[in-house]
């Protein structure tokens, strides 16, 4: 902003005279302070960051008045689900599947909503967790179980050569 102003720099001698004064905006300082979920990227420091700190960024306006932009970031826990490793599911009692983590709320791949969920099939089974307003995810594949013996069911015990006896294989 521009303006015209009469200024007598305080000595009983001098003339008053006209000078010119720039009013210039103070520049913006801001402050974020932010608490994210682990992992969860933000754009701070001239980049997308995943870790606790504290990131500056430099807005350029003009006149050389810049703005500086202090964001504080913290990150909750991770939260540790985990349903095992990958399995085989032969006959026998059901599997029971558990996250590995206490939390608020649960949601498994048929949309239940259980702390635990019961295997009685192979296949592939998730869950996701909710816990202080974060989410976290992991995932299992149940095979079937594939022995490796195999009896015949038939046999032909004609003196050919083929399937003559009957033996596991």
């Amino acid at each position: 902003m521009l303006f015209r102003s009469t200024v007598n720099e305080g000595m009983p001698d001098q003339a008053s005279l006209c000078k010119m004064i720039t009013v210039v905006a103070q520049p913006l300082n801001s402050f974020i302070d932010t608490t994210l979920c682990y992992g969860t990227p933000w754009q701070a420091g001239g980049g997308w960051q995943t870790q606790p700190g504290i990131y500056f960024d430099t807005i350029h306006i003009a006149n050389s008045c810049d703005s500086i932009v202090q964001t504080t970031l913290r990150y909750k826990p991770e939260i540790a689900v985990s349903l095992g490793n990958d399995t085989t599911k032969c006959d026998g009692p059901p599997i029971v599947l558990r996250p590995g983590v206490q939390a608020s709320g649960y949601l498994w791949q048929d949309g239940s909503t259980d702390s635990t969920f019961t295997v009685y099939n192979p296949g592939n089974y998730w869950v996701t967790v909710t816990k202080n307003g974060c989410a976290a995810g992991d995932t299992i594949s149940i095979k079937p179980c594939v022995s490796p013996l195999w009896f015949p069911n038939v046999f032909t015990p004609n003196g050919d050569g083929l399937n003559d006896t009957f033996h596991p294989v």
